[in-house]
């Protein structure tokens, strides 16, 4: 059951789903393409990060998982057409 006001009651189901979506990521080597041994542990920290309760700790994990997420933009395997 769930206790509390409606922000609460938000913010960490909001929290605990991105954090477990990027434990997952993490376990599995893989958000945009594949990940290196560095994005791997950065994607790990900031899931875990978003899972703890309160403001500082998910932002933390928010700019880790941020700085992933651009690394991967930049270094992504870009597709060349074939024709």
């Amino acid at each position: 059951m769930l206790r509390g006001d409606l922000e609460k009651i938000v913010l960490a189901t909001s929290t605990g789903a991105i954090g477990a979506v990027m434990i997952a990521s993490a376990v599995r080597s893989f958000a945009l393409h594949n990940l290196n041994v560095v994005q791997r542990i950065l994607c790990f920290l900031g899931g875990v990060l978003f899972i703890a309760p309160g403001l500082l700790h998910p932002g933390i994990g928010l700019g880790l998982v941020v700085l992933v997420f651009c690394w991967q933009l930049i270094t992504r395997p870009h597709l060349t057409s074939q024709g």
